[in-house]
Order: C-alpha cells, then structure tokens, then sequence
C-alpha cells in the first residue's frame, strides 16, 4: 500500500484504441493514472515518490546500473536534509523575529 493525496478532479481515460491500465487501484475503489510498462507511467498521486516500494518499483529497470552506484541512497534522510536547508536559508534572509511580532498580533 502506498500513501499520498491527490488535488485534482477528473481521471485518466485511455484514447483511440489504448486498452484501460491504470497504475493504481485506491483504496475507495477508483482507479489512477496510466502505465504502459515499466518505463512510462503517470499518475495524479502527490507524494508517491515518498513510497520506498514505489520508488523500488519504478527503478527496477535501472537495478544493474544502482547497484554498481554502491550503498542505498536513504531518501527520507536527503529529504529532511533539504528542509533543514531552505530553514537555514530562510532564517538568514527573513527577519524572523518581526515574522513572529506580526503571526503574534494576529
């Protein structure tokens, strides 16, 4: 099972001749996105690329080539690695004290 949202309305529907293969089955039932094989898919889930299985899944075809890279890459870590980074950025080019005054006031 995989976790994400989606902020859309609408669905995937196949053109011409193209047969129905969605990506996903959610949980409420409804079907998601498209894939044609394991290098072409799309999908209207935000955060799936947060899902190590999914990401296994998508770089299956690529495993030769990851596994010559050497040890696995922890995305979680990188992740928060980024939002530690763009706080520090933020904190250096935002008068963060003023910031607090005003959400203070409100």
């Amino acid at each position: 099972m995989f976790k994400g949202y989606e902020i859309h309305m609408g669905e995937t529907r196949p053109f011409g001749e193209a047969k129905p293969s969605p990506l996903l089955h959610l949980v409420d039932g409804r079907e998601d996105g498209y894939i044609v094989d394991d290098k072409c898919m799309g999908t209207y889930v935000h955060g799936i690329l947060d899902n190590p299985t999914f990401v296994d899944f998508l770089l299956r075809p690529f495993a030769a080539k990851i596994q010559e890279a050497g040890a696995a890459f922890d995305y979680a870590a990188f992740k928060e690695e980024q939002y530690n980074l763009l706080a520090a950025h933020v904190r250096q080019h935002v008068d963060m004290d003023r910031l607090y005054q005003i959400l203070k006031d409100q």
